[in-house]
């Protein structure tokens, strides 16, 4: 999980990260933070980025 410092840097690692992979939940209020995003990256590897 990284956790960002605003929405622009969840957008940008979101877009980065998924880029090549998939998107599993785009980014969002989700209710359990101020923005949430989870993707796959090229390798198959999750990521979920959060700002808290």
């Amino acid at each position: 999980m990284l956790t960002c410092k605003d929405e622009d840097e969840v957008e940008h690692l979101a877009a980065a990260l998924g880029e090549g992979g998939g998107v599993l939940m785009p980014p969002g209020n989700y209710g359990f933070g101020r923005k949430f995003a989870w993707v796959n990256d090229r390798f198959g590897v999750s990521w979920q980025v959060n700002l808290l």
